[in-house]
């Protein structure tokens, strides 16, 4: 009977943490099970549910090539960082956030140098600054970051993480090969892009838009 009663208030004190557990679970859940669907669904919060990230991203590219015009001269940019990297970022720079680093909307020329596993090498005319051009897998945020057609606060993280992708893979798909057949040593070649340094007076590493052969 004593085993009998001792196994009674065990199970008792097991049904009582049991409940206070699944109370204590409902007024505080540990985690919150959310669909994938829902951000994939519209980039933007006011673009309506039929915007992918993929046409987002090909939307923004259409602005980006009709707007080259408001790109800063890569003379200019480089000039001006040459001087004062801090002035230059400041001035012509734009952040996401705080710390990151400064990207840029810029166009330009330059010949070619070499062509190395992270892309092509130019050399500008006057500046000690070299620019690499892009190729292979993109990463990073240079074509979302670079101009103000995109406001962090139209996109929850994860839309904003997809458009980033997206935009990456269009400069891939489109441009990428047009660099490849022009990557000869010698030719002068035109583009536009988003850009950043890769340290202090390093190299502008581009992520083009636009690539074309000097006329």
């Amino acid at each position: 009977m004593a085993a009998v009663a001792s196994n009674r208030r065990r199970w008792r004190a097991v049904a009582i943490w049991g409940l206070a557990l699944g109370i204590f679970c409902w007024v505080l859940p540990p985690f919150h099970v959310r669909t994938l669907d829902a951000p994939a669904a519209s980039v933007a919060r006011d673009s309506g549910p039929s915007q992918s990230p993929a046409h987002s991203a090909r939307e923004l590219w259409k602005q980006m090539l009709g707007t080259q015009e408001r790109a800063v001269p890569l003379s200019t940019l480089l000039a001006a960082f040459e001087r004062d990297p801090g002035a230059a970022e400041q001035e012509y720079g734009r952040r996401i956030g705080h710390g990151g680093p400064a990207f840029f909307f810029v166009t330009g020329s330059g010949r070619v140098l070499e062509s190395t596993r992270k892309g092509v090498v130019l050399e500008i005319a006057e500046h000690s600054t070299r620019v690499l051009l892009v190729t292979g897998p993109v990463f990073g945020n240079s074509l979302r970051d670079s101009t103000s057609l995109v406001q962090i606060g139209d996109f929850d993280s994860f839309q904003f993480n997809a458009l980033s992708a997206e935009l990456n893979l269009l400069s891939e798909r489109e441009v990428q090969p047009r660099i490849a057949a022009l990557n000869r040593p010698g030719e002068v070649l035109n583009f536009t892009g988003g850009a950043r340094f890769a340290r202090r007076g390093g190299a502008l590493e581009v992520v083009a838009i636009d690539v074309s052969p000097l006329k």
